[in-house]
């Protein structure tokens, strides 16, 4: 079995199959918190923003119609992908909570609500 790739997140490294860390989710929940609401935002804008652009240039390339949180779920994919590959990065983890957040963001902003 894979160990997890905690590097990065104290106090994970005593994880195994039988007993995680605790407070493991945690910690990445901070984490996608941190990337997405910290230094990114300030790099690249609002999430919704970023991904609304990124759309517009993805629907100008190929004459689709994607959505911001399209274009989300889209990241969400790739990382799930990536954990196949590598499923003990914890990083690739970090990043699915991150745009899970940001897609549900994207969601509530064209639907007008989110329940």
């Amino acid at each position: 079995m894979h160990k997890l790739n905690t590097d990065g997140y104290a106090g994970a490294a005593q994880a195994t199959k039988a007993q995680p860390a605790p407070g493991l989710r945690g910690r990445m929940l901070d984490k996608a918190k941190e990337l997405t609401m910290g230094d990114r935002n300030e790099s690249y804008g609002e999430p919704y923003e970023n991904m609304k652009r990124a759309a517009d240039v993805f629907n100008a390339i190929t004459g689709r119609d994607l959505s911001a949180s399209e274009i989300s779920t889209v990241q969400e994919a790739i990382k799930l992908a990536r954990r196949k590959t590598s499923p003990t990065k914890a990083d690739n983890y970090v990043d699915d909570m991150a745009y899970v957040g940001i897609t549900a963001e994207c969601v509530a902003r064209e639907k007008g609500r989110m329940e």
